[in-house]
């Protein structure tokens, strides 16, 4: 049968340390504490009424910063927006006279290309118009040799 192991446990100097950490600690948040309580007896307001308009005056400038950055803060993107939006349109005002620049010579060239293809399509109808003819006659000689033929035949 095997053995379990086990691991002896000893007590290091953290361990030992805990309750005097522990008071150090309590007594530091003890004179915290009394330094504070003392502050707040000697006031620098010397009435209540002193105290309380000092403390909505300090709330109401609070709530008054808070609405100034939520205020300003979306009309300064609004702002940025709109001059980069200025910055977009001049450069496509810029732009615009190149662009219709090359769109007129787009159309140029391709009335160009259009003119030759019509020109070449007049010589193609002109040559089949010829060959047509051409057919034709050769078609009619062929029906008169055909007929002579047949009466050549017959005569003898």
């Amino acid at each position: 049968m095997r053995t379990i192991k086990t691991r002896s446990k000893a007590e290091g100097i953290k361990v030992l340390d805990r309750p005097a950490n522990l008071a150090k600690r309590m007594k530091d948040s003890f004179i915290r504490t009394k330094e504070s309580a003392e502050e707040t007896r000697e006031s620098r307001h010397a009435s209540p009424t002193e105290y309380a308009s000092d403390n909505v005056q300090g709330t109401a400038q609070g709530v008054a910063r808070e609405i100034a950055h939520h205020v300003h803060n979306p009309i300064g993107k609004a702002k940025d927006n709109l001059d980069r939006a200025k910055g977009h349109f001049e450069e496509v005002k810029r732009q615009m006279p190149e662009a219709r620049k090359q769109a007129a010579e787009q159309a140029q060239k391709t009335a160009i290309k259009t003119r030759e293809n019509a020109d070449k399509l007049q010589k193609y109808a002109a040559e089949a118009k010829k060959t047509a003819s051409e057919a034709k006659t050769a078609v009619k000689d062929a029906k008169q040799t055909l007929k002579e033929t047949r009466q050549a035949g017959r005569q003898t």
